[in-house]
């Protein structure tokens, strides 16, 4: 989706994006600057801004003798970053004022409910989508700006990945069982075992988007 004032090497970059993050373009995919010029009917300026944009958000990658590629997180990597991302949401969830506001509760309850209806459905992308949306909502709820712009940085990646780790519908199914578990320990104002949950939490999520990874490098 092209935005109003966007560049065009941010529409592309944006564009580009998305096809990443649903999948059309695999962990390790070359981007040709040539074939992508053709394609976006532009000369090839604005494609290399926009692989440097996508550099920056953490999707691409620039390997010698390849090029530029589609970022594939190595096992410290992918660690690290989860690492950030579950201080930064631990720290979110213990800003949350307790007992949750009626507007907490109801942001809650409507995003569980789509989650449920994804795996119902076995819609993996959706499901994705409102994975990412759940755990934004801890950032929103902790009211805590300086906290949600460092959460943004990790945002594209952590999107991309967070698709990775709901691969299957088993994992559909266990993800979604661990977001009801933290949010009816944070209804009954038990913060210290919803910190738990969610810690355990990111840990699986850690586990599964490693696994999806040592597979796709072994088969690749």
């Amino acid at each position: 989706m092209e935005h109003f004032g966007q560049s065009l090497p941010e529409q592309i970059a944006e564009r580009i994006a998305q096809r990443i993050l649903e999948g059309e373009l695999q962990l390790g995919s070359r981007l040709k600057e040539a074939s992508l010029a053709e394609e976006f009917g532009t000369s090839r300026a604005p494609i290399r801004e926009a692989l440097y944009i996508l550099t920056l958000q953490g999707l691409v990658e620039r390997m010698p003798r390849k090029g530029a590629v589609v970022k594939s997180y190595t096992s410290k990597e992918l660690t690290q970053l989860y690492q950030v991302r579950c201080h930064l949401e631990e720290f979110a969830l213990s800003e949350i004022s307790l007992p949750l506001s009626d507007y907490g509760k109801q942001a809650f309850n409507t995003i569980l409910d789509q989650m449920g209806n994804a795996v119902k459905n076995k819609d993996f992308h959706e499901y994705a989508n409102l994975n990412m949306q759940f755990h934004r909502t801890l950032f929103d709820l902790a009211d805590n700006k300086i906290l949600a712009s460092l959460y943004d940085h990790l945002e594209i990646p952590l999107q991309f990945l967070l698709k990775l780790s709901v691969g299957n519908e088993q994992t559909l199914v266990q993800s979604h069982q661990e977001h009801q578990q933290i949010v009816s320990l944070l209804f009954d104002g038990q913060r210290d075992k919803a910190l738990e949950a969610l810690k355990q939490h990111d840990l699986d999520s850690l586990s599964r988007v490693s696994k999806y990874v040592s597979r796709f490098k072994e088969n690749n």
